[in-house]
């Protein structure tokens, strides 16, 4: 099951990742995604996602049917420079978001996974910042995995996009 502990792992190395590093983020087309196949729909994927989000500040969102996100606050560091790397505001923080999509298959069900970091912009947009670290990727494979998934080579398009929805 997903953990606090797997939530918050993920939080940091993602944190760090994203908005501390000196390098600028990868913000190509494939973001950081892994896709699993079930035969059944995973048991009590959305009740973990609401125990492994529930520190102060986190947030359930689902943007779109079959998606759910837990969007985190960063560290004050991490969001500090978060804002001044890519122009966000103070106004409305930039947060951590983990992403899952359901879709349905011919066999099953495909869950995909995702996280990117949402900075809101002084224009009223959200800059979604993508970063490829195969940390964050086998952190996000071993949850599926866990859940009983198997995992996909190539997630499909429409997940990927719904797994992006802000």
């Amino acid at each position: 099951m997903w953990s606090k502990r797997f939530s918050r792992t993920v939080a940091t190395v993602a944190g760090i990742a994203l908005a501390a590093c000196s390098d600028a983020p990868t913000t190509g087309d494939l973001p950081q995604v892994t896709s699993a196949h079930f035969v059944q729909a995973p048991a009590g994927l959305g009740e973990a996602m609401q125990v492994a989000c529930a520190d102060p500040g986190d947030e359930i969102h689902s943007p779109v049917p079959g998606v759910i996100q837990c969007r985190m606050l960063l560290e004050p560091a991490a969001t500090a420079n978060a804002i001044l790397a890519y122009d966000g505001i103070i106004e409305t923080l930039p947060r951590l978001v983990i992403s899952l999509a359901r879709t349905g298959a011919s066999d099953g069900e495909v869950v995909t996974s995702c996280a990117f970091l949402m900075v809101p912009q002084r224009d009223g947009r959200v800059q979604r910042v993508l970063h490829d670290d195969r940390r964050i990727e086998q952190k996000l494979r071993g949850m599926l995995a866990r859940l009983g998934g198997t995992p996909m080579t190539t997630p499909p398009g429409d997940a990927v996009d719904a797994c992006l929805t802000t």
